[in-house]
């Protein structure tokens, strides 16, 4: 017997009178067993009546069965809110943070959102934990996506791995998880091939991983929604954040720079993906960079950006209809540009369905500018959002 139970927080789920829950459960190693599904009340709530589904049996070990099972909530006592947390338990559960080998994944949506579980089933038992609700629709198909990042330091990364298990990042542990294992279906170019993406080992991307090693930047944030929310396909990133750098150093058919580097890091990595038959279905460009050119004119970094996009889209990183995410520096970045503010929001307001200019986080380190782990956490799950026309998740 396994039994889904959800507990949600006491500020958690707005309440109606006639509200109805829905679990949906995809599931593959469930061959033979029941599920139960039912809700029990946080402390502090009180649920005066709730209706506890009856077992449903699942009779094949099979490709995986979407079972959709509903559950009314009447007069019931929750307050506004998002958070919850749904536990699948067995007997003799014990906690997991990696799936068993052999076994496909599981998820869990409700009405109001997904819930990703961490690991997947079986029918030894296990204890799965989802503790972050995604505030959209459910998983989405989208295909192969290739991703490029550029900039200066805070588009490298300097967000402390040790950080992702500690406060308040350690409210999620899935990220902790994800930050210590390699992503199935993310990869970033890496000394000449793609590389599944592993924190600390090759998410510099063309560069070595930042801190030697003990950090990250938004490439962690976009893959953990990636894995979170999408069906299938992989996420391709192309990455060259360099520290320090102005965008002087990016500027087109000027040489051996930052711009050169990375098309010729395009150019390579696409040929791979042809190679593999690998068919990219959408593209998109990030650039976070802005501090070393934080007392230039409007004008100076209007014309040095807009030579950037039109380079990179004539280079293929993109589309017209691609996004291009052109992130801000914090509004309280100690290295703040009012002049590269204006350039990005200028340049986002002539395609404003296609490119953003979005404020990066305001989660500094103690250099009052880099962004620390949460911050780098928050840019890569923005990013991720207005990529695909996600909701917003604040972490």
């Amino acid at each position: 017997m396994w039994t889904i139970t959800h507990t949600p927080t006491a500020d958690a789920w707005r309440a109606q009178p006639t509200e109805t829950e829905q679990l949906e459960v995809l599931l593959a190693a469930f061959g033979g067993a029941n599920v139960t599904a039912r809700l029990l009340a946080p402390d502090g709530v009180t649920l005066r009546r709730v209706l506890t589904l009856p077992p449903l049996t699942i009779d094949t070990l099979a490709d995986p069965r979407r079972i959709v099972l509903g559950a009314h909530l009447a007069d019931s006592a929750l307050s506004t809110g998002t958070l919850g947390r749904w536990v699948l338990q067995a007997p003799g559960a014990v906690d997991i943070m990696q799936a068993p080998a052999g076994v496909s994944g599981a998820a869990i949506n409700h009405a109001g959102g997904t819930i990703k579980t961490l690991c997947t089933p079986t029918l030894s038992g296990v204890t799965i934990r989802a503790d972050e609700v995604l505030p959209t629709g459910g998983p989405f198909t989208v295909g192969n996506v290739l991703l490029t990042l550029a900039g200066q330091s805070n588009a490298d990364g300097r967000g402390k791995i040790s950080d992702l298990s500690a406060a308040p990042l350690s409210s999620d542990p899935g990220l902790a998880t994800f930050g210590a294992a390699a992503f199935a279906r993310v990869y970033i170019w890496r000394s000449g091939s793609w590389q599944q993406l592993l924190l600390g080992i090759n998410n510099g991307g063309v560069n070595p991983a930042p801190g030697s090693g003990t950090e990250f930047g938004p490439e962690f944030g976009l893959a953990v929604r990636w894995m979170r929310e999408t069906t299938s396909g992989n996420l391709y990133i192309v990455k060259n954040g360099a520290s320090g750098a102005s965008i002087t150093s990016f500027t087109p058919d000027a040489g051996f720079n930052n711009y050169q580097i990375l098309e010729s890091a395009h150019t390579a990595a696409q040929a791979a993906l042809i190679s593999a038959s690998v068919t990219v279905a959408q593209k998109c460009f990030v650039w976070v960079q802005g501090e070393t050119d934080r007392l230039e004119t409007q004008s100076w970094y209007q014309t040095r950006m807009q030579a950037v996009l039109d380079a990179a889209y004539l280079d293929n990183w993109f589309e017209a209809t691609d996004k291009q995410i052109l992130f801000q520096m914090g509004t309280t970045s100690t290295l703040y540009g009012a002049g590269v503010a204006a350039a990005k929001a200028a340049i986002a307001a002539t395609d404003p369905t296609n490119i953003k200019a979005p404020p990066s986080p305001n989660y500094y380190d103690s250099s009052g500018y880099h962004q620390n782990a949460r911050g780098q956490v928050q840019m890569g799950y923005d990013a991720f959002a207005l990529i695909f026309g996600r909701s917003t998740i604040t972490v």
